[in-house]
């Protein structure tokens, strides 16, 4: 088996998104399952498996400098992901490149399966946006 995780979260930021990553991580070395990672971070040599993943160019996210939104630009990314050949693309974001990996998953005939860690819409009335609740549930169910 081989799968293609799309993470707009991994080390070095700390958030429980990137601890879950990591200790799955470890668990698919352990089994040795083939893997890679597709983020706009790239993890540092502490981690057995930070050679698994590809950098993905990004943009700070407004508010929160220190995370980063990724622009997966077809071109050289789709090279990448057919040298993996995944069998399999796991999605763990809603965003652009959450978006990238279903189009992989179609455009490769492999299943595509999807993780939620972060309530997004929850925290919009935090922000004094809770006027864009409804459209942030519609777009997660379109997701």
């Amino acid at each position: 088996m081989r799968v293609a995780y799309f993470s707009d979260s991994l080390p070095p930021i700390a958030d429980g998104v990137s601890r879950t990553l990591c200790r799955l991580a470890e668990t698919l070395l352990e089994e040795q399952v083939e893997f890679r990672f597709f983020s706009p971070f790239k993890p540092g040599p502490e981690h057995r498996w930070a050679d698994r993943v590809y950098k993905v160019p990004a943009v700070p996210l407004p508010l929160y400098p220190d995370y980063r939104i990724a622009l997966p630009f077809p071109g050289s990314l789709d090279r990448l992901v057919a040298d993996f050949r995944p069998d399999m693309v796991h999605v763990v974001s809603p965003t652009l490149l959450g978006m990238y990996g279903l189009d992989v998953a179609r455009r490769r005939g492999v299943p595509a399966v999807g993780s939620f860690h972060t309530d997004f819409v929850s925290y919009l009335p935090f922000y004094g946006l809770s006027g864009f609740e409804f459209q942030g549930w519609r777009y997660l169910r379109w997701f």
